[in-house]
């Protein structure tokens, strides 16, 4: 049997721990033994918060390591916060409650802590972290070479793995002056290639009456053609040149615009403007770049708006009107105007709007007279309904009975309701008829029990919504009966 120990040397520059730490474990002979004790006795130090100390390797004891705390907190609440994590729970859903540790600083315990990082795999939830690129032969940047030497570009070749990220393609270009030179000269030669195709387009478009995209046929040479702009003054020069030939002329399109005045004048709408007048667009640009077109061009617009549309049938909608019916029912139906043709005639013909108003009003009219004959009709008829139920109530012999037995000097509505509780007692069987009128009496007097009506009030009753108050208490004196609400309350 050999006796593993693992013992605590203490402090840096001390005599050894203070407490005279150490862990021990016992194995058989054998090294497949012997390793699987260090592997348990390393565990348990784990376990117990002992560290390895990253310069002379060394097992050290909570106390020696100074881990009484890590970041304020003890050991047994990192304990709690580990037993979480190897659980399944991330640390963003307990990280800073009940007393644990926030999310920053289990990331810096986590990194910083050997014993913190080994026990940070024991979870369903660790990733291990990626390594980093390896270094790639010259063997590699060969085919790199190779590959963007037939067209294809950088984004294309430096996808990682066994080809080279773009991080280490710009190192390589830093650092080697020949790789460097190749790749500038496969971009030199591509910027020739692109530059011909330019030139080809440019005359192609020059030649024709092609717009741009037709003539460099692709949007990566009309991308070139524009950095070719900004780069090349006379290739500039001589494409803004032929821009301006090509543009129509001031006076030309002074003429579309004119045009376009003269349509909206003559009661024209602006939906409907000739083919040999300014579109919407245009007028509406240049109208918010030149207020003198502006002011020329809403001045139009009353004269054209003030010739109403009479060929419709603003009568019928009129009279429509007048006799109650809504607006809405009959706008833009049957050849009459819309909505907002009446709302603006009504606001640009005053002789229109009167007699508008005046339908209106007219119409309102008809519909209170409406509403008033249906409330009287529908009165009238509730009535003779009512008025036929009694009648027919009065020849029911059961009905007639009940009601010649009831006194007739009591309330309306106390009598109603004594006649229907003993019509429901007659029809489920619990009062004969020929005992209606012996009963009624005994009706009479259940209703005023239920309804407290004509009882007798004893003196020494405790007055309901007071603090055991009676009506004894209430009096001043014997001779003088009154109620103190007051003393009530």
């Amino acid at each position: 049997m050999i006796k593993l120990e693992l013992h605590c040397p203490g402090k840096h520059g001390s005599n050894g721990c203070p407490e005279n730490h150490s862990l021990f474990e016992h194995s058989e002979h054998g090294v497949e033994q012997l390793q699987a004790a260090w592997e348990r006795l390393r565990k348990r130090a784990d376990a117990a918060w002992w560290v390895r100390d990253t310069i002379d390797q060394k097992y050290r004891c909570p106390n020696c390591c100074g881990l009484h705390t890590v970041s304020g907190y003890s050991m047994d609440v990192w304990d709690r916060a580990f037993a979480l994590w190897q659980a399944g729970n991330p640390p963003s859903q307990w990280a800073g409650k009940d007393g644990l540790p926030t999310l920053r600083q289990w990331h810096n315990a986590v990194h910083r802590i050997d014993t913190f990082a080994m026990r940070l795999k024991d979870s369903p939830l660790y990733v291990p972290r990626k390594s980093r690129n390896p270094v790639l032969q010259d063997t590699m940047w060969q085919k790199v070479l190779a590959r963007f030497g037939t067209g294809e570009s950088k984004q294309d070749i430096c996808t990682g793995g066994d080809w080279p990220t773009a991080k280490q393609w710009n190192a390589k270009m830093e650092r080697d002056a020949s790789f460097r030179q190749q790749i500038n000269e496969e971009w030199d030669r591509r910027s020739q290639a692109a530059d011909a195709k330019v030139d080809t387009a440019f005359e192609l478009w020059q030649s024709s009456r092609l717009t741009l995209l037709e003539a460099t046929k692709s949007p990566a040479v009309m991308q070139r053609w524009y950095v070719r702009m900004s780069k090349d003054k006379a290739f500039a020069k001589k494409v803004n040149a032929i821009w301006e030939e090509r543009r129509p002329s001031r006076r030309a399109v002074e003429q579309l615009f004119s045009n376009a005045l003269d349509h909206v004048k003559s009661g024209g709408l602006v939906k409907n403007l000739p083919a040999n007048a300014a579109k919407q667009g245009m007028i509406a640009y240049r109208r918010g770049m030149d207020p003198d077109f502006a002011a020329l061009w809403w001045s139009s617009l009353p004269e054209r708006k003030a010739q109403f549309d009479l060929s419709l049938d603003w009568d019928g909608l009129l009279d429509a009107v007048k006799q109650g019916h809504s607006i809405a029912r009959h706008v833009g139906k049957d050849n009459r105007p819309t909505q907002s043709q009446w709302n603006y005639r009504r606001r640009k013909d005053k002789a229109f709007a009167q007699a508008a108003d005046e339908a209106l009003e007219l119409g309102k009219a008809t519909r209170a007279q409406a509403k008033a004959k249906r409330s009287r009709n529908s009165k009238q008829h509730a009535q003779q309904i009512g008025e036929a139920f009694m009648r027919q109530l009065a020849q029911n012999d059961l009905y007639a009975a009940i009601n010649a037995a009831v006194p007739v000097a009591l309330a309306p509505h106390m009598r109603d309701d004594i006649i229907s509780a003993m019509t429901l007692a007659v029809l489920e069987g619990e009062l004969s008829i020929d005992d209606i009128a012996a009963k009624a009496r005994d009706y009479k007097a259940q209703y005023n029990h239920a309804f407290e009506c004509y009882q007798t009030v004893s003196i020494d009753q405790t007055i309901p919504g007071t603090n055991g108050l009676s009506r004894l208490e209430t009096l001043s004196n014997e001779d003088a009966l009154y109620f103190d609400y007051d003393q009530a309350s």
